[in-house]
């Protein structure tokens, strides 16, 4: 009798163990599909949310998801205020003097054009644009001078133009796209904090190459940030909201010539056109403004401030 009891208690002490592994395999069970059921509503939740916010902001016609986190990989670019500083003048003054200038002016930021905009033609001795057969009009060192603008502690943005877009032929567009890549990663990897890049000819069909431009950039220099003008065209077309878009998802920053201004008095113009319909993407992606360049004090001091007067602090001077 004893030997049966001992046998019963056993067989109740296995049981009871399995029972209790048994439970505890299917509370751990439910708890991880419980968490996977987290993760899961909560990345649809997330993706939700940002597409709902991205609708708020730019409208019906907004990107899709995949293209708003692209803004991550952008690098970060500065609010600047950037007087005309030219590598080289026709006056004696050297470089450093004019920044000296500047400074006694309380000016931390300056806008050195790097090419010419009529023929594109450098205007500093450059080492890739000698290799790649383009020409340079000047003797400017862009070295000394970005030495000597991180010694006064002054933030640099370059000027470059880019003709490319004119050339029908996209075979030879692509090769002359890849030579500019090729030279402002040069200019970057001198220290240059980042270059606006005036894209003349700029249409709504160029947007996929000049993303591209930017992208070939970064992948050759891990220094600088690249901005692009944006044509006015872009800024009035049906669908501009959906163009800005995407320019401002995978372009460092923004940029709006308004350096053309024509017969017009120039301060008159800036005020008009920053007052236009498109006023709301000036704001939005916090554009960066080229303002013409004036001899006279009194003129260039009304140009900067038909752009202050309307709350936008990030400009640079351009010739």
């Amino acid at each position: 009798m004893n030997g049966h009891n001992r046998r019963r208690k056993y067989r109740r002490s296995v049981y009871r163990r399995r029972n209790i592994g048994t439970v505890l395999i299917s509370v751990a069970l439910s708890v991880i599909a419980f968490i996977i059921f987290l993760l899961i509503v909560g990345n649809i939740l997330h993706k939700k949310s940002i597409s709902r916010h991205a609708g708020d902001v730019i409208g019906e016609e907004s990107p899709p998801v995949s293209d708003i986190i692209q803004t991550s990989q952008k690098r970060p670019s500065s609010q600047l205020s950037g007087r005309l500083c030219l590598l080289r003048t026709n006056d004696s003054s050297v470089f450093s003097e004019r920044l000296d200038a500047l400074l006694g002016e309380e000016c931390k930021h300056v806008s050195v054009p790097l090419n010419n905009p009529s023929d594109g033609s450098l205007l500093y001795l450059s080492e890739v644009g000698t290799s790649i057969g383009i020409a340079t009009s000047s003797d400017g060192d862009l070295d000394g001078a970005v030495k000597s603008a991180k010694e006064r502690g002054m933030t640099v943005s370059g000027i470059y133009y880019l003709h490319s877009l004119s050339i029908e032929n996209p075979l030879v567009r692509s090769a002359e796209l890849s030579r500019a890549a090729a030279v402002i990663a040069e200019i970057l990897g001198k220290g240059v904090d980042e270059v606006s890049v005036v894209a003349t000819d700029m249409t709504a069909d160029h947007i996929g190459e000049l993303i591209e431009f930017v992208s070939d950039i970064h992948s050759l220099t891990e220094r600088g940030a690249i901005g692009i003008t944006v044509s006015e065209d872009i800024l009035t077309s049906e669908n501009a909201s959906a163009l800005m878009s995407n320019l401002n998802s995978s372009i460092d920053f923004l940029c709006f010539d308004l350096s053309q201004y024509g017969e017009s008095a120039p301060a008159e113009y800036i005020d008009s056109k920053i007052n236009s319909d498109y006023l709301i993407f000036l704001h939005m992606y916090k554009m960066r403004l080229l303002l013409p360049y004036s001899d006279s004090a009194d003129a260039q001091n009304e140009i900067i401030g038909a752009v202050s007067d309307n709350g936008i602090g990030n400009w640079q001077i351009i010739r």
